[in-house]
């Protein structure tokens, strides 16, 4: 049963275990870790004892349904090189399954064969700090739509998650939630979002970022102030922290309002390889300085609109989506439709 507490030596040098099963118990709960001492015979024990047992032959690990959530430290490799579960590369978990606590599988640098459930709620800190192994791509890895949480350093370091990772609106984010992620190559985002600016620290494959309208598709002042844990924060930080690697922006239909220095290149290098900004016909207002000196980059939206009008007023050169006939633009840009250049932008 997962929701039992282990005296510490209930299964020690049990060297052969290679599998653990977990059945729901009756609450369907993993306790915390926790160290104390047994009421009647004053041994010590740690909850989850069963995994930390067998840590250096366990291989597999199966929750099943029923179960809610993986307690915090269940997984966790303590030793100075983290290889207390050197072996351990598949975790089978439940659809039932509603939290991952923190550092639960932190520092298995075998772990390779995980999909989160799609009704997962809320994954700690350090949950999977380190995982670099599992090498899939974040919609195979089953990064659910519905996650509220996303706690410090969540997926720090987790190198093998590539491609494009499509952040819930409903998310809150920690300090360096995805710090690292260095195999993102695109984000999509909801523009109305305030950010702790470390939340994509050097993830330096991202190349693209397309922004959602969110809730109510006004991207927020870019502002430094105090907040997690006191922690500066800058919003429109997905483009910040990506500004050395970052290709091309997309703001979607439906948003209204690009934020004042939005892609600001202030800074000698910033934005060096941002060629292209689609803007959208919902669009209303362009803050100051949102693109100020993005050298060689074009402004892609629709004849007539307020991307022209920024785009003529701060000679970035511009590019209508709509028009048949676009004066220097690739051929397959000027006989495509609309879709085919966007596509091809």
């Amino acid at each position: 049963g997962v929701d039992r507490v282990y005296i510490e030596s209930v299964f020690n040098s049990c060297t052969g275990v290679k599998e653990i099963v977990y059945t729901p118990g009756f609450t369907g709960i993993e306790p915390e870790e926790n160290t104390s001492n047994t009421p009647n015979t004053g041994e010590s024990y740690m909850n989850v004892t069963l995994a930390h047992s067998v840590r250096s032959s366990l291989e597999k690990v199966t929750y099943q349904e029923g179960i809610t959530r993986v307690a915090s430290r269940a997984f966790y490799g303590d030793s100075s090189a983290h290889t207390n579960f050197a072996k351990l590369t598949t975790v089978n978990l439940p659809s039932t399954l509603l939290e991952i606590g923190d550092s639960a599988f932190s520092g298995c640098p075998a772990l390779s064969n995980i999909t989160l459930p799609s009704g997962l709620r809320s994954v700690g800190e350090h949950a999977f700090k380190g995982c670099s192994s599992i090498t899939k791509s974040w919609t195979e890895f089953g990064f659910p739509a519905g996650l509220t949480n996303i706690e410090k350093e969540a997926f720090y370091q987790c190198t093998g998650l590539t491609g494009t990772l499509n952040v819930p609106d409903e998310a809150v984010l920690g300090s360096q939630a995805f710090g690292y992620c260095s195999g993102i190559t695109k984000i999509v985002i909801g523009v109305d979002r305030v950010y702790i600016e470390s939340v994509f620290s050097e993830c330096t494959g991202v190349k693209e970022i397309e922004y959602t309208p969110g809730y109510n598709g006004t991207e927020p002042e870019k502002s430094t102030s105090s907040g997690v844990a006191g922690e500066s924060y800058l919003n429109a930080t997905p483009s910040y922290s990506v500004r050395s690697s970052l290709e091309k922006v997309t703001f979607d239909e439906g948003v209204i309002r690009v934020g004042r220095y939005s892609l600001y290149a202030g800074t000698v290098g910033s934005f060096s390889k941002l060629k292209a900004v689609i803007l959208p016909e919902s669009l209303r207002e362009i803050g100051d300085n949102a693109f100020y000196g993005l050298t060689g980059c074009t402004i892609y939206s629709y004849k007539d609109s307020v991307g022209e009008t920024y785009a003529l007023e701060n000679s970035i050169s511009f590019i209508p989506l709509k028009y048949p006939l676009i004066e220097g633009a690739p051929e397959e840009v000027r006989n495509g439709s609309e879709t085919d250049r966007k596509s091809v932008v």
